[in-house]
């Protein structure tokens, strides 16, 4: 849960660049647990067993942190040398929006009750999904798989639109109206 704050931290140099890279970050953090929810039932399980299962995403994670190790010390040493005379000045953040600040507490209960919402259809659609296939043990996995991959898709289309957006409550509140409408 924290990886994403420390990317962010390290990877947003200027505010005007924020709302696209989280948004790439975020979307490629699920489109890879869409993934990982996908070949864990249909590969890792039905191949290796549990115990394969968790010693291969045990490796995956080990293999993740140490390249992030890697990364760090090769930016790290990449930042060292002195920059360029003839570099540019960032230009001044922008506020960007045509709607007044809302507060942080605000956005912090829509966020909580749009993820309560979004976790109890998942978990209707699990119940579902689980009566249809009659209790298939690949059940969970791909819809869980399903359900990551229509967010990674949307964090994708939204991210590259993010900075444009000027009234993002309004947007925020449309796109939990659309989450409403494509279940019914």
């Amino acid at each position: 849960g924290m990886s994403l704050p420390f990317l962010v931290r390290g990877l947003v140099e200027e505010r005007s660049d924020a709302p696209r890279t989280i948004g790439l970050l975020y979307g490629a953090n699920a489109l890879g647990a869409s993934a990982g929810a996908f070949l864990t039932p249909w590969v890792l399980v039905r191949f290796l067993g549990v115990t394969g299962a968790i010693l291969t995403g045990a490796a995956g994670s080990a293999i993740a942190g140490i390249g992030a190790l890697l990364l760090s010390r090769r930016a790290l040493d990449s930042m060292a040398s002195p920059a360029p005379a003839d570099a540019p000045e960032a230009a001044p953040p922008s506020e960007g929006t045509d709607e007044a600040p809302q507060p942080l507490e605000r956005w912090v209960w829509l966020y909580a009750l749009s993820g309560f919402v979004s976790l109890s259809l998942e978990v209707v659609w699990f119940r579902v999904l689980d009566v249809t296939a009659k209790g298939g043990a690949f059940a969970f996995g791909t819809l869980l798989a399903v359900y990551l991959l229509g967010l990674s898709t949307g964090t994708f289309a939204a991210a590259r639109r993010a900075a444009s957006i000027r009234r993002p409550l309004e947007v925020f509140l449309t796109c939990q109206i659309g989450v409403v409408v494509v279940t019914v």
